[in-house]
């Protein structure tokens, strides 16, 4: 059996580290978020390499419920939850709410150390069953309070959602991973409960199958790039910055009416700001004015533009502009996107487009432009 656990064991520390590398090697086609997640899977794998050392060593792990490895695991699964809001809400996550995020596990910790200094003893138990006949003793209720707090940080993953308008993903992504979320915690109360090495065991081939499921929606089915509609077609690149510094003039065979609805177009989404909002589409625009989406976008063609995505990220572009210049030290994806992207991806793309290199090689190029 020993050999069983150990394989185990092994197995799953050479997939996690095999999932790290792939995404590491893949960051750059995705966002911070898939850098989060790398690190995680990366800890994993030093976890699991501890384990194998100690069995290396021939020290067998003990089935024990206790305190510390509770608060131990209830840290990884917030940890775990991370990500999807990274994913959910990009850049919603900064020092100051990762703090807050883990706040509970200090306070878990605070209450472990008072107790026992309040002659609180805790005995050792090798499952959770074992301990449901000593439910008077305090160790024991809070050990079980442990242990269902697991599934608790699902909370963060629909808190982000409604705070920002830039979701980076669709509903459909994060019941998925809510789903593997729950099946993986579901497996770790399995193991709690159970004093069988067999079960421990089967646990991490669990544990290696949900991640590897969590990293195959990273890499093949959340595509970053998936709104091909968000992007312009290529023009070149002179053209385009003469639309960015200023409407094109409207062509004197235009009839009035669609220089007319092009003006209100203008004054509305200059009002608004429009572009910030990255769910917007034509025809939302055109019922906001009053018209349709044809005469909205034969409207926008006349004037120059390949298209309405066109127009919309010129918008964004000159607003990334001024942000850039007026907050220096503010960081490139973060103003992505307040201007109203989607993924950075884009947005750099984009960017490239208009200008022919990166915002860190143009505002390099032209230091003056970023005081």
């Amino acid at each position: 059996m020993d050999l069983i656990y150990f394989g185990s064991i092994f197995m799953a520390a050479v997939m996690y580290l095999a999932m790290a590398l792939l995404l590491f090697l893949q960051r750059k086609e995705g966002e911070r978020s898939r850098v989060i997640l790398a690190g995680l899977v990366l800890v994993s794998v030093l976890n699991y390499s501890t384990r194998i050392a100690s069995l290396l060593q021939g020290e067998m792990p003990a089935l024990v419920v206790s305190a510390p490895m509770l608060i131990v695991g209830l840290f990884m699964v917030i940890s775990y939850i991370i990500y999807p809001v990274e994913v959910i809400s990009p850049g919603w996550i900064t020092w100051k709410r990762l703090l807050r995020m883990y706040s509970p596990i200090g306070v878990l910790l605070v209450v472990y150390w008072v107790s026992g200094l309040c002659g609180a003893t805790y005995d050792t138990y090798g499952n959770l069953i074992a301990m449901l006949s000593h439910l008077d003793r305090f160790d024991v209720w809070f050990r079980l309070l442990l242990s269902l707090l697991v599934f608790l940080p699902l909370l963060f993953i629909l808190y982000p959602t409604y705070t920002r308008k830039y979701n980076n993903t669709d509903r459909h992504w994060i019941r998925r991973y809510i789903v593997v979320f729950v099946v993986n915690n579901l497996a770790y109360i399995v193991v709690l409960a159970c004093d069988s090495m067999y079960v421990k065991a089967a646990y991490y081939f669990v544990s290696v199958g949900c991640e590897a499921y969590i990293v195959y929606l990273e890499l093949f089915v959340r595509l970053i790039d998936r709104h091909a509609e968000e992007m312009p077609d290529v023009v070149p690149l002179a053209e385009t910055i003469n639309k960015m510094e200023a409407p094109a003039e409207a062509s004197s065979s235009l009839p009035l009416k669609y220089t007319s609805l092009y003006a209100t177009l203008e004054e509305y989404v200059r009002r608004e700001q429009s572009w910030r909002d990255p769910d917007l589409t034509l025809h939302q625009l055109a019922i906001r004015l009053g018209s349709n989406r044809t005469d909205l976008g034969y409207a926008i063609r006349e004037q120059g533009y390949d298209n309405y995505t066109a127009y919309i990220n010129r918008l964004r572009m000159n607003d990334f502009m001024q942000l850039a210049r007026r907050s220096p030290m503010t960081s490139y994806q973060t103003l992505f996107f307040e201007v109203g992207y989607r993924s950075k991806t884009t947005a750099l793309r984009n960017f490239r487009q208009y200008y022919g290199c990166t915002p860190t090689e143009y505002f390099q190029r032209n230091p003056s432009l970023s005081n």
